[in-house]
């Protein structure tokens, strides 16, 4: 059984979703702050129509916004960063359990298996109710990520 290496998952999914096609590149400039005088400079105007704005280009951002143009919405991300995917570019933990990609190669830990491992690293002193249900449901989000267009 070959192993699952941490974070290569969530890291291809973040590298696939940090396409340019999900932000205006004009949007990535990010304001100079002046510290003698803390009045912030903008770098252009611009006036956008949309119904929705989020902010923050993280992987909750991204999934916000994707749900929401999928649900007709029009919707602009605002991301401080230059680039996108903010705290998720830094995965840890174990996920994508009962992917279709998993079930496919018939490999892979099971729920029980996978949340032990990941539980016992901090003691037990993590939230195992927030950490099983983040696990359980990390196979359905990653099948609807892969549905939406991220190539693994």
């Amino acid at each position: 059984m070959r192993k699952l290496h941490r974070g290569f998952l969530l890291a291809g999914i973040l590298t696939a979703l940090s396409v340019s096609a999900y932000a205006d590149r004009n949007m990535n400039k990010i304001p100079h702050i002046n510290l003698s005088n803390p009045s912030v400079e903008p770098v252009s105007e611009k006036v956008i129509q949309t119904d929705i704005v989020v902010i923050g280009g993280g992987l909750s951002g991204m999934s916000a916004g994707l749900t929401a143009v999928q649900g007709g919405a029009k919707v602009v991300i605002f991301e401080k960063l230059p680039s996108l995917g903010g705290a998720g570019v830094y995965p840890e933990g174990s996920l994508g359990i009962g992917t279709l990609m998993q079930k496919k190669e018939g490999k892979g830990a099971t729920l029980n298996q996978a949340f032990g491992k990941a539980i016992d690293f901090p003691h037990w002193r993590a939230n195992a109710s927030a950490l099983h249900a983040l696990m359980k449901n990390s196979g359905e989000t990653i099948d609807w990520v892969a549905s939406n267009g991220v190539e693994f």
